[in-house]
């Protein structure tokens, strides 16, 4: 057995932090997805987002005003969290948030892509879009569509 292997199994295993609260300011550990830890950096800051901007405004600045609101309220959540993101996907959690807070969320790049013709939706993970005439299935909106080999467009005669 070599030395490194018997030190590994010597050593005291750290407990890991049963909860975020329980977790140390500026470490966040990721649950066992990382869809999930996405999905909660997202709800929280959507949370701070509506405790920070002041509503009442809304009707009174202009769009561009509000979104620059919107993306420097984000910002500054992310660097009070501390929470360790590319900047890639930084700007990605700013801009899924935009179009959340200021379109129909996840549809908004495909409602943005002028190769799109159409755009089905029959619940979160069921998604299709038809490009040049042809229909993929789209189970998750951020990714790629993926065309079946002999996809149909359904008809309105039964």
């Amino acid at each position: 057995m070599a030395l490194l292997e018997r030190l590994r199994r010597n050593e005291p295993k750290p407990a890991a932090p049963t909860s975020a609260a329980q977790a140390k300011p500026g470490k966040r550990e990721l649950p066992a997805g990382r869809d999930a830890w996405y999905a909660d950096l997202k709800s929280r800051v959507h949370n701070a987002l509506f405790e920070r901007l002041d509503l009442s405004k809304v009707g009174k600045v202009s769009q561009d005003q509000i979104s620059e609101d919107v993306v420097q309220a984000t910002r500054m959540v992310l660097d009070e969290e501390k929470v360790l993101l590319s900047l890639e996907d930084r700007e990605r959690l700013i801009r899924e948030i935009q179009h959340e807070v200021f379109g129909l969320g996840p549809l908004e790049p495909l409602l943005a892509d002028p190769t799109i013709t159409d755009i089905l939706v029959n619940g979160s993970g069921q998604i299709y879009v038809e490009r040049r005439g042809r229909l993929g299935h789209r189970a998750d909106p951020g990714a790629r569509v993926a065309y079946p080999p002999r996809a149909r467009r359904a008809s309105g005669s039964g």
